[in-house]
């Protein structure tokens, strides 16, 4: 069975993680996407990661984790000629994907208007750290930043969480509104201007917050959640989430506190919430992590032991359906990532490609949009182009 996007092209000039996860995503999902960097100045990505080897070979791990199923070619967009050569793939594309400040591209004649004037039906991605059109339009943004001004920040105690999730909900986003587009062309033939923000997508994260301070008439206190706080036992800490009225009531009776487990309603809940707590926190120290997590499955209460992330890459590996996928790369070693979060009965996400070097699909890339043999020699003299 096909693929989702098979068919679909997608010019991906993206870089650092929000972009590059979105491209990667559709390419996940069978969209053949060619990723275009800068010769001088390529991903930066490409130079971090926990591997010192990979990071000099331009090969860094954290480039690589969204860097599989994608074509590498190398353009420098600060010529004439390479920005021309770039019209002529935008010609042939279904989708334009980029996460630059936009008067970054607009400066280099790679604006929507320019872009939909050679492919007017092209949908056009603009991912960027605040938007288009407001007074912080023109500021760069990384994913702390924006993680400080959203109010994530301030509600995990003035630290950022220690994923970049607001890169990671950029992306989703991107392919979500990227597919959504793909889907109404599909019918309609129109093209379309998107314009995915991360300040958006993080805030977008916080609605249930959100809504709290702008809607409520009679505002109380934030509560507190005792029933969802995370517990020291005698060797580790669980995090437990009895939500739930039902759930309460049953976390409740088997520390014996019937009266406390009759509480039937959030107001009466949040008053207690102190006494709930340190009453939890008595019980949970008396015994082991593993004794509390049996216990509390056993009545169907949900608890977690807080794990490292080698824990929890363990606890996963080996699932039908998991979200780990491994390649060969053309040397023959092996390389595992994250795929997708989900899976299809068939044709679903599929890692096929392990991620190249810059430049190493230049030439047959060129070859497949149409350009002569003598075309490609004059732009690799020229240095428009770049091969590795």
């Amino acid at each position: 069975m096909a693929q989702p996007f098979d068919g679909i092209r997608v010019l991906d000039l993206t870089h650092v993680l929000a972009g590059p996860f979105c491209t990667y995503q559709l390419g996940l999902l069978g969209a053949e996407i060619i990723k275009v960097e800068d010769p001088a100045s390529p991903d930066i990505t490409r130079g971090r990661g926990l591997d010192a080897d990979a990071n000099a070979r331009d090969m860094g791990l954290t480039y690589a984790s969204l860097g599989g199923n994608k074509k590498n070619v190398s353009i420098n967009l600060k010529t004439k000629a390479g920005v021309t050569l770039l019209k002529r793939l935008v010609a042939q594309c279904h989708v334009f994907v980029h996460n630059f400040r936009q008067q970054k591209l607009d400066g280099l004649g790679l604006g929507y208007a320019e872009i939909t004037a050679v492919n007017p039906q092209i949908i056009y991605c603009a991912i960027s750290g605040f938007g288009q059109g407001n007074d912080r339009s023109h500021l760069p943004a990384y994913d702390n930043v924006i993680q400080a001004l959203s109010g994530i920040m301030d509600s995990t105690g003035g630290r950022k969480t220690g994923a970049s999730i607001v890169d990671i909900m950029t992306g989703q986003n991107a392919a979500l509104a990227i597919s959504s587009a793909l889907f109404r062309w599909q019918r309609e033939g129109t093209g379309a201007l998107i314009d995915c923000s991360m300040l958006g997508s993080a805030l977008q994260a916080m609605a249930p917050e959100i809504s709290s301070r702008v809607n409520a008439e009679n505002a109380i206190p934030a509560p507190s959640e005792p029933n969802l706080g995370c517990y020291k036992t005698k060797d580790r800490d669980i995090v437990i989430g009895a939500f739930t009225f039902a759930q309460h009531k049953r976390l409740w009776t088997l520390l014996g506190d019937r009266e406390i487990a009759a509480y039937g309603d959030w107001p009466q809940i949040w008053a207690h919430a102190a006494l709930m707590r340190e009453k939890l926190s008595a019980s949970f120290a008396q015994q082991s992590a593993q004794s509390w997590v049996d216990q509390l499955r056993k009545i169907d209460v949900p608890v977690e032991v807080v794990s490292t992330l080698e824990e929890a890459i363990e606890t996963v590996s080996g699932w039908k359906g998991g979200p780990f996928s491994s390649v060969t790369d053309g040397d023959g070693a092996r390389f595992t990532a994250c795929g997708s979060a989900f899976s299809f009965d068939s044709g679903g996400p599929d890692l096929h490609t392990a991620p190249g070097q810059i430049g190493q699909d230049t030439l047959p890339v060129l070859a497949q949009f149409g350009l002569s043999q003598n075309e490609i020699s004059e732009l690799l003299e020229a240095g428009v182009v770049v091969s590795c």
